[in-house]
């Protein structure tokens, strides 16, 4: 069997370490635990280095992805600790940034899809890196990889754990059709503005996925256990032989509370996850929050 790696994620926003939260970066704050009273991020991987003998940490600065303002001295900091590797997603966007991070000698770099400015940028870096050093995060980009295996004529099954089908839906829909103002309608909602396709371009965009999406959503079913849930994937993928499944997210569709429990869920349910993809030839995206 092979051996397991585990790598802590740190979340850096404020210059402080927070507690992420779905995603909604607007509704993080500083990260509290029992391990230690701080949220100073050199404090937190000093003392996670020193008692846990952790020595590799995937490092998200929020700051540098949100605001542009990188987090230079806490990384230098956090360099500074013996044998310490670190994974940075400062949200490249292009070279430029690339060769800014080089410099403070980050060897591990991570390219998110939600921020680089194509994918030519990740041909550039590889060039750059040695591609051991180099990581291309998917996280936020789900409705890019599920319009492109649409376009290429797969068939493409979304299970969502959570939240409002018709969000999700329009959530891919904006994806695809991008921010020109002309393709929507704009809908106040009480203080929201809420904007939605036109009625031309969302018959388009019906016709595009006709026969090639399904959509399920486990709020709205009557499954109660991960073995039903695997039981109906199974048969989805079966008959109607899908050629990508996309999991968002794994968190809501796992019942325990008890984090050991849930540890042990997340788990079984990647296994099966994997015995499935293998078992029926397809593939499986899984999006943990």
């Amino acid at each position: 069997m092979k051996r397991f790696k585990i790598i802590p994620v740190i979340d850096i926003l404020n210059s402080k370490a927070v507690h992420a939260e779905k995603g909604e970066r607007t509704k993080y704050k500083p990260l509290k635990s029992y391990l230690f009273q701080s949220s100073n991020p050199v404090e937190i991987i000093s003392i996670l280095s020193s008692k846990y003998n952790f020595d590799s940490f995937y490092i998200a600065d929020l700051d540098s992805i949100m605001k542009k303002a990188p987090n230079f001295q806490i990384l230098k900091n956090i360099l500074k600790i013996s044998n310490m590797q670190v994974m940075l997603d400062p949200g490249i966007v292009d070279l430029e940034d690339i060769f800014q991070f080089l410099k403070i000698k980050i060897k591990n770099l991570i390219l998110g899809l939600e921020t680089i400015k194509n994918f030519k940028i990740i041909i550039q870096c590889l060039q750059i890196l040695n591609r051991n050093n180099l990581i291309v995060s998917i996280d936020m980009y789900n409705g890019q990889i599920i319009s492109n295996a649409i376009d290429k004529s797969n068939k493409v099954f979304c299970v969502s754990g959570e939240g409002d089908i018709e969000v999700f839906i329009n959530d891919i829909y904006k994806t695809v059709i991008g921010r020109d103002k002309r393709n929507y309608n704009f809908i106040k909602d009480n203080k929201r503005v809420v904007k939605e396709p036109k009625p031309e371009i969302l018959k388009l965009l019906q016709e595009w996925h006709k026969g090639k999406l399904v959509l399920f959503s486990k709020g709205e079913s009557r499954l109660k256990s991960m073995d039903e849930l695997f039981s109906m994937l199974s048969m989805e993928i079966k008959l109607k032989r899908h050629n990508l499944v996309v999991i968002d997210n794994l968190m809501s569709l796992l019942t325990v509370s008890n984090s050991k429990d849930k540890n042990d869920a997340q788990g079984e349910f990647v296994q099966r996850c994997c015995d499935i993809a293998k078992a029926y030839n397809t593939h499986i995206i899984i999006v943990v929050q």
